[in-house]
């Protein structure tokens, strides 16, 4: 665009270039191919609309408790994967939308609630001080996944605690017009099903997809709190456009949400509550966060993958890709399971049989049967998920001996606690996110919310490959542990 301003006695002439953003399917691996096909030819999205996977940049695997120095760069530091998020808000320029299934009160500090809030407290100080330096402004979403509290069957009641967090480090006033501030919190509006998202997006820039809750369990033993159990997780962290497509699916889940609005948070303990309101939350977003940021060193693919009862984009984007795999499938993932039914194997073996496996156990299966892909998968061992891949081992290994393909799958107990929801295909798609791979998040029958992040980055898939075969090398064996142990028989 070239132009001269009128009002410029000079006439100088004026010049902006906006760089072209395009991408190309031939950067694409045949495994991202197939799921970008899904993706456009699953009547989700508009025709012809972008889908803004290429030149973005990996930024870090976040892993729960704490990342291990034989496969990650990353420090250790004293809350592990919520130090990690933080950091990235405290960064913050315009707007953080971060959302969550589970939020649990702070009865212990350091909390990952109050670890949030203080990142959150440290912004509303940085624009209390200098809001000449936010000229936009600052805006702060929350959104919770109206998950619920099974100990009296309530549902909402967590978004409080959130309030109560951010009182306790500070924030004065959740809207303050004066200094551009704005902090929102609201529940997801769904009961049957909850939201089981997990995700975040700094300034339209960075974006995120956790496995974890904020809960104490993924904290390490020796937290401080006295509450870590050592729960293994992970989230991936991309920096480019496809934050954009994560904006998109946070705005489809925000809009409508049921926000609570407390006036002011300086009055004592049951008077702040007296204040707050209930509202239906609104999408608007500052010009600058709706501008697809290009990294300069952006060269890798990413997609957001996004599910609902209307989108169901995950689903066909991963099953897609794995099916498509020709070499191998490496999975980390708490659930691995068979139709919810099919729990009643237990008690009667061969109630169910392969025909009530998932999309992605059938994807799996097509793979190995077509391309004699190498499958191996890591999964929980204890509580009910562990009951449930244990079902779906009895049912799959030997369907696999009937195709004569039980040497070319691999099924192993994580040794501890995983709650990881991942995977890696032929070496060249990595998946991190909230979808586990079970009944409640696949297909017509699963309705919770979900969302993965995707990348092609190589250090990602290197860093990842590394973790993988350090915790291979310490699960157990399907047929060789005991149930809910870390021990074989």
């Amino acid at each position: 665009l070239v132009w001269s301003e009128a009002s410029d006695p000079t006439g100088n002439i004026l010049l902006s270039v906006k760089e072209n953003y395009q991408c190309s399917e031939e950067d694409l691996s045949p495994v991202e191919l197939a799921g970008l096909e899904a993706l456009v030819g699953g009547d989700t999205r508009p025709p012809g609309s972008e889908v803004p996977y290429c030149r973005n940049e990996f930024d870090r695997i976040i892993y729960t408790p704490n990342p291990d120095p034989a496969y990650s760069d990353l420090t250790a530091t004293p809350n592990g994967g919520f130090d990690q998020v933080s950091g990235l808000i405290e960064e913050a320029q315009y707007e953080v939308l971060f959302n969550v299934m589970q939020y649990v009160e702070t009865t212990a500090k350091p909390s990952p609630g109050s670890i949030l809030s203080e990142s959150i407290g440290k912004l509303y100080e940085q624009v209390k001080a200098n809001p000449e330096d936010y000229p936009r402004g600052m805006t702060v979403r929350i959104l919770l996944g109206n998950y619920p509290v099974v100990a009296d069957f309530t549902w909402g009641s967590q978004i409080i605690e959130v309030i109560k967090d951010l009182k306790t480090v500070g924030v004065e006033k959740m809207v303050d017009p004066e200094i551009g501030w704005r902090v929102e919190v609201a529940n997801y509006p769904g009961v049957y099903p909850h939201s089981h998202n997990k995700m975040y997006v700094v300034d339209g820039k960075t974006a995120g997809s956790l496995g974890f809750n904020y809960n104490y369990i993924h904290f390490a033993k020796d937290h401080p709190s006295g509450e870590g159990d050592n729960l293994f997780d992970l989230g991936l962290s991309v920096i480019g456009p496809v934050a954009q497509d994560v904006i998109t699916h946070y705005d489809d889940m925000w809009n409508g949400a049921d926000q609570i609005h407390c006036e002011d948070l300086t009055l004592p303990d049951g008077q702040w509550q007296d204040t707050c309101e209930e509202i239906k939350a609104t999408n608007d977003h500052v010009p600058e966060v709706l501008r697809a940021y290009l990294p300069p060193d952006g060269d890798t693919n990413a997609f957001s993958l996004y599910r609902s009862k209307v989108f169901p984009e995950a689903d066909d984007f991963v099953a897609a890709s794995l099916a498509a795999a020709t070499e191998s499938i490496e999975l980390i993932t708490a659930n691995f399971s068979l139709e919810v039914y099919c729990i009643v194997n237990l008690v009667a073996p061969g109630f169910c049989t392969i025909e009530d496996s998932m999309p992605y156990i059938d994807s799996i299966l097509e793979s190995v049967q077509e391309n004699q892909t190498h499958v191996r998968v890591i999964m929980e061992n204890a509580n009910s998920y562990g009951l449930e891949n244990r079902v779906t081992a009895s049912v799959l290994y030997p369907e696999l001996v009937r195709l004569g393909l039980e040497d070319l799958v691999e099924m192993r107990f994580y040794d501890g606690g995983v709650h990881a929801k991942s995977g890696l295909i032929d070496n060249s798609l990595l998946i991190i996110g909230s979808q586990n791979y079970q009944y409640s998040a696949w297909g017509e029958g699963g309705g919770l919310g979900e969302n993965n992040m995707t990348t092609s980055d190589p250090a990602a898939i290197a860093e990842y490959k590394a973790m993988f075969e350090a915790k291979w090398k310490e699960a157990i064996p399907v047929q060789d542990a005991e149930y809910g142990g870390t021990t074989s028989k």
